[in-house]
């Protein structure tokens, strides 16, 4: 028998190891890039708390029990210590120790159990959190809450409840939790984050090293570099601010223009204007977010901070146009009270899976031949498309239906959520369902003549054998036009 060990740690993985068994942090994370042994750590690493609490429970977590079965339990196989921790039962999803200690296998499975019914009988010392950046933000929060319901029975001494996070560097969550607190130096205990990389781990050989070389640039300086500036959202692949990030352009008066707008109150409210120039290419000029305010605050605060040609034609969700009690007898929406503010709103395409499909063409950079160029729509650079940004790209898909786009409601300090998401699809889908009008700027409403056509943004020449005809037949020779009164001659 080979007296060889079975694992040997890296470097990193025992920084990791001694940070979680020093008692100081409670969430850890450890957020690399492929192959830095994320996996093999936190199974070592549970199976080591299941050596020094016997009588101990531990939660793996994995998104599904596709993804389970095929990355978790081959890599447990692997990496299960001999003589000490048995094999999964596949009755009751655990893997049992020597010493009566207990591995978990749990799947979140947030598209059955969307309101995470099944953690709530889940009692454990705590929980490993595999590829965190698939998981809902939610189930880290319940994570925080199950950890250390688990009392091992005939002891006094029982483990510090612990949430460990392994993650490839993604936006959502695990960035704002750990990664953005780090590289800002504000990130405290009880909380850890570990960057590690391939680089990290000295038992990958130089040929898939090599290879690795021959993937896309942007995966090559995300997954194997582990540079965050480079993720990518897994449901809009095509965007990112390298490509559609632009400045504000000068604003033509003979341009298109016009707003998105989804209502919320505890989750945001946005607002989003857009302007189309003569060769269509859109730009997304601000976006404009709103937390926990009532509806005519927030229509006071787009009437002071949006472009105002976006605010005359306005697509919004049903949401918008709900109907609610105001002072217990008048009945307005959110439509109502932005028309006093002169924002007028109309109904969105609210297809999601064809809006989607409509934002993602628009966000592909490719030209009519095939061959890569500009995207149709470009995100001018203000810290309110930043924002926006950050959001599409924590955006996953359906696990049901790839087509679609998981939705995903913001927590309660507002962050996170489909909002923006939301916003866009509104914006560039009903764009195809409807004319946007093109607004003259510093000609008002009711200074425009009658033949003046909205849509070309010109005036149209009239015959008066037209107007005749328009009078002649029109319903019980009704005039459809209003003419003015005035005399014929000056007195």
């Amino acid at each position: 028998m080979s007296s060889d060990p079975f694992f040997v740690s890296t470097p990193a993985q025992e920084r990791f190891l001694h940070a979680a068994l020093s008692g100081t942090y409670r969430f850890l994370s450890y957020g690399g890039g492929i192959r830095s042994g994320k996996t093999a750590l936190a199974l070592i690493l549970a199976q080591l708390l299941c050596k020094v609490y016997p009588g101990s429970r531990w939660a793996i977590v994995r998104k599904d029990l596709p993804t389970l079965r095929r990355n978790v339990l081959p890599s447990f196989e692997k990496f299960r210590i001999p003589g000490f921790m048995g094999p999964v039962n596949f009755a009751n999803w655990t893997a049992t120790a020597t010493n009566g200690s207990q591995l978990v296998f749990f799947t979140e499975s947030i598209s059955e159990d969307p309101e995470l019914n099944r953690w709530r009988g889940l009692e454990v010392n705590g929980f490993f959190l595999e590829e965190a950046n698939e998981l809902q933000e939610a189930s880290f929060k319940k994570s925080i809450e199950r950890a250390g319901s688990w009392i091992i029975p005939g002891t006094e001494v029982q483990p510090l409840p612990l949430v460990v996070s392994t993650f490839n560097p993604s936006g959502g969550w695990v960035k704002r939790t750990f990664y953005d607190p780090h590289k800002a130096g504000t990130l405290h205990p009880p909380y850890y984050f570990q960057q590690a990389t391939i680089a990290d781990n000295p038992h990958i050989p130089a040929e898939y090293l090599n290879s690795l070389k021959s993937l896309p640039e942007r995966d090559y300086k995300r997954f194997v570099e582990g540079d965050w500036t480079f993720i990518s959202g897994a449901f809009f692949d095509e965007l990112s601010a390298e490509t559609h990030l632009v400045p504000t352009p000068e604003l033509k008066p003979y341009w298109t223009y016009w707003g998105a707008y989804d209502w919320g109150y505890r989750h945001p409210a946005v607002f989003g204007t857009f302007a189309k120039d003569t060769d269509g290419t859109v730009y997304w000029l601000d976006t404009i977010r709103m937390h926990r305010m009532d509806d005519e605050t927030q229509a006071n605060t787009v009437r002071e901070k949006a472009h105002d040609p976006c605010t005359r034609m306005v697509f919004a969700g049903h949401d918008a146009f709900a109907k609610r009690m105001a002072h217990a007898a008048t009945v307005v929406s959110p439509a109502d009270v932005f028309m006093q503010y002169r924002i007028t709103m109309h109904h969105a395409h609210i297809q999601r899976k064809s809006g989607w499909a409509a934002l993602r063409r628009m966000l592909t950079p490719k030209q009519p031949d095939g061959s890569i160029g500009t995207p149709q729509l470009l995100i001018c650079d203000t810290p309110g498309n930043r924002w926006a940004i950050e959001r599409l790209l924590e955006m996953v898909p359906d696990p049901t239906d790839p087509d679609d786009m998981l939705k995903v409601d913001a927590n309660e300090d507002g962050e996170g959520g489909d909002d923006c998401a939301d916003l866009a699809r509104y914006a560039i889908a009903s764009t195809a369902d409807a004319k946007v009008p093109k607004v003259m700027q510093g000609i008002k409403e009711e200074d425009r003549a009658p033949h003046f056509d909205i849509e070309k943004g010109r005036f149209v020449e009239q015959k008066p054998q037209d107007l005749f005809s328009k009078i002649l037949n029109a319903p019980d020779r009704r005039i459809p036009h209003k003419v003015p009164r005035q005399p014929r001659f000056p007195r």
